[in-house]
């Protein structure tokens, strides 16, 4: 494939930056479920404290989505790496008196994570072309898992080794340090479209209208209640470290999962041509759906730990492809660069606005980490796998050349 090499230094920073984001958010994503469940062993606040956050992601996203627009998208990253920082360090004040405000800190973190990621996505794509994007999408994901190798086993050991009783806060600490780094990392004046008007009505009617667009609209929603929802973020680090008690213990297997995945992430956005993403997410499919399947049918360890594995693998042949299909069809739209950030935000609401928010509403219908309240709920993100196959692999137009 011609100009899919990824040379732009701006692009290397931006990822570089990025990816000490996902360092720092390891934290929240996987110790503080794990720092609500063994305080009050409440599966519904766990539940509650996602729904807020997310909740808070959809609607920041949706309000800075305008400054991106005017060209000023270096703010809404810079501002919300600093509020991740601060937030953090609020939460290493507060030590084990956290989870008395831990609502409250869902909402700062989500209003930080949308200001955030509306920025982030429309710089990536803006700095990436139809050639290169699948590459980028799969050396992103592969120094997303490098990352993930080492943040969980490192996040376990320092709460497991609580020096001066800090516990859980000394993770948070650490993490403020990380989005300072990106921050300074990242303070790159990335050269950007400036299309000052902003018209979500004006697009919404125009996506609501093209059939491929709104498949794929759609199938964001199904990957986020299944795929990207409570199974691999929240359920399986929990079941876990229930049976194991230990943090750095789960924090190690969730380690090995990442080791797995690394190599044929970044293989697989560098060589494999896009003619074969259709094919693959058939066999990505009805992989993850035959594994969610395992996980409710035998409701054990060893199953645990193969699920975690071989999502790491199964879930690239969704994931690549998936991005890939959802940037290019922006391409599609007339006069795209005006549309190009509504389009983005458009996606969002489907993907956490209704997709991941409503997987923890599911989780709800449990109040313990027990399969049999668990398993309608994880059967309905399952069979939402293959809904989101037969979308994505239905879209006819040429986004895939």
């Amino acid at each position: 494939m011609k100009r899919n090499n990824i040379t732009s230094t701006d692009l290397k920073r931006l990822l570089i930056s990025h990816n000490l984001l996902v360092a720092g958010r390891v934290f929240f994503e996987i110790f503080i479920n794990v720092f609500i469940w063994k305080q009050t062993e409440n599966l519904n606040l766990v539940a509650w404290f996602n729904i807020a956050y997310l909740l808070m992601h959809t609607v920041s996203f949706h309000a800075f989505a305008g400054f991106v627009k005017k060209g000023r998208v270096h703010l809404p990253r810079q501002a919300g790496l600093i509020g991740f920082a601060v937030v953090y360090f609020i939460i290493y004040l507060l030590k084990e008196e956290a989870i008395k405000y831990i609502i409250p800190i869902a909402i700062l973190i989500g209003i930080c994570n949308g200001m955030y990621w509306i920025s982030y996505q429309i710089l990536r794509f803006d700095l990436t072309n139809t050639k290169n994007r699948g590459n980028y999408t799969g050396l992103e994901n592969g120094t997303k898992i490098f990352v993930n190798i080492i943040m969980p086993s490192l996040g376990g050991a320092i709460v497991v080794a609580n020096w001066y009783n800090w516990g859980y806060s000394s993770l948070f600490l650490l993490g403020a340090i990380l989005f300072l780094c990106s921050f300074i990392i990242g303070n790159v004046k990335f050269k950007v479209n400036n299309t000052p008007h902003f018209h979500i009505r004006k697009t919404f009617a125009i996506i609501i209208k093209d059939k491929d667009i709104m498949k794929s609209m759609w199938g964001h929603a199904c990957s986020s209640f299944s795929r990207g929802g409570t199974i691999a973020r929240l359920l399986i680090p929990l079941l876990i470290y229930d049976v194991l008690k230990n943090e750095f213990h789960m924090g190690g297997w969730l380690s090995v999962f990442s080791v797995i995945a690394i190599i044929s992430s970044i293989s697989f956005g560098k060589l494999i041509d896009y003619k074969h993403y259709k094919f693959l997410l058939i066999i990505g499919g009805l992989s993850y759906f035959l594994l969610i399947m395992s996980v409710i049918t035998f409701p054990t360890f060893l199953t645990y730990i193969l699920f975690g594995i071989l999502i790491k693998i199964v879930d690239i042949l969704i994931r690549v492809p998936k991005r890939v299909i959802s940037e290019n069809l922006i391409l599609s739209l007339k006069k795209f660069k005006n549309h190009r950030i509504e389009y983005i935000v458009i996606r969002e609401w489907f993907n956490i606005g209704i997709g991941r928010i409503m997987s923890f509403v599911v989780l709800l219908t449990a109040t313990n980490l027990v399969m049999e309240q668990m398993r309608i709920a994880i059967a309905i993100m399952a069979f939402a796998v293959l809904v989101e196959i037969v979308l994505l692999t239905s879209i006819k137009k040429e986004v895939l050349n």
